[in-house]
C-alpha cells in the first residue's frame, strides 16, 4: 500500500478544485519552527515532499491578513514580540482549515528576541 504524503493531498485538493470546480480550503494558519536549517551550516534545509508541519513547529497560530487583487493573494502572518522567544526561527507553514499543509518555507535562522517582530508576506499568482 502506498503512503499518502502531505504533497499529494496537496495535489489532490487543487486538482479537484480544478477538474470539478471543488472550492479550494482557505488557508487559515501559520506555523513557526526552529529546525529548518541545516545545524551545522545555517543554509535552509529543502522540504520535503512528505513534510506535514513547519520544521521544529513551535507556535501554530491563526493568519493576520489575507488580501486579494485580482489573481494576486497576499498572506500576512506575523511573530509577535511575545512569541518564539529566544529561538532560532527558520521555518514558516501555512495550512489550510482542514489542517493540511499548503506552503512552507525553510529559510537562515534568525534568533527571535522579545524586542522583534517578524513578519512574512506570502504572495501567489492564480
Amino acid at each position: 500500500m502506498k503512503e499518502i504524503t502531505a504533497g499529494m493531498i496537496r495535489r489532490e485538493k487543487s486538482a479537484r478544485a480544478s477538474a470539478l470546480g471543488e472550492p479550494l480550503p482557505p488557508i487559515t494558519h501559520v506555523g513557526w519552527g526552529d529546525e529548518g536549517h541545516d545545524f551545522d551550516t545555517g543554509d535552509p534545509i529543502v522540504p520535503s515532499e512528505d513534510t506535514t508541519s513547519a520544521y521544529g513547529e513551535f507556535l501554530k497560530k491563526e493568519i493576520d491578513n489575507v488580501e486579494v487583487n485580482g489573481n494576486i493573494v497576499s498572506i500576512l502572518v506575523t511573530l509577535l514580540p511575545d512569541e518564539g522567544n529566544d529561538r532560532n526561527v527558520s521555518s514558516c507553514a501555512l495550512y489550510d482549515e482542514d489542517g493540511d499543509i499548503v506552503a512552507i518555507s525553510n529559510f537562515r535562522p534568525k534568533i527571535k528576541t522579545e524586542d522583534d517582530t517578524f513578519e512574512m508576506t506570502w504572495t501567489e499568482e492564480h
